[in-house]
């Protein structure tokens, strides 16, 4: 009846906040947070020119990545944060979604699970330092793969009798 639609709107209300406001608020305060430190960060000794524009630069660039991991998480999750609150707290729930909100739905749930695969894309963009360990990364696990693919012709010839690798 009534009460569980009611129970069913404040269930929506509650995952949405959780799902999308918290998130955004504590990716907002960490970032701030992040940001004022490098700002406020005091370097001992003294500074040539050329260190602090160096400096100056990374911290516009981290302050560039924040901007754009928040802002990517806000796009990615705003269809969705509309589309919840469209239909739970506007639009007569006791007919069925037409065809177009269905797609909608879909499709903001896509962007919405995509924000997980752009956020490394956009730290690979930005940082210098995560592309270099992404490079190692796949440096190391090629290297292991190659490994384990010799070891493994190498135990077959063996047991085969052909004992060359």
């Amino acid at each position: 009846g009534e009460s569980s639609y009611y129970i069913f709107q404040v269930y929506i209300i509650a995952l949405s906040i959780i799902e999308l406001y918290i998130p955004f608020a504590l990716m907002t305060i960490l970032y701030s947070i992040i940001l004022f430190k490098l700002k406020t960060q005091k370097v001992p000794g003294e500074q040539s020119v050329s260190t602090e524009n160096l400096r100056a630069k990374r911290q516009r660039k981290v302050l560039k990545m924040a901007i754009a991991i928040v802002s990517v998480f806000v796009i990615c999750w705003m269809p969705m944060s509309v589309i919840t609150f469209m239909s739970t707290l506007v639009w007569d729930s006791t007919t069925s979604p037409s065809c177009g909100i269905v797609r909608y739905w879909l499709v903001g749930q896509i962007i919405a699970a995509g924000n997980c695969a752009i956020n490394p894309c956009i730290c690979f963009i930005f940082s210098g330092n995560y592309r270099q360990g992404l490079k190692s990364l796949f440096e190391t696990s090629f290297s292991w793969s190659l490994f384990k693919f010799k070891a493994n012709l190498a135990i077959s010839s063996y047991s085969s009798g052909k004992n060359t690798i």
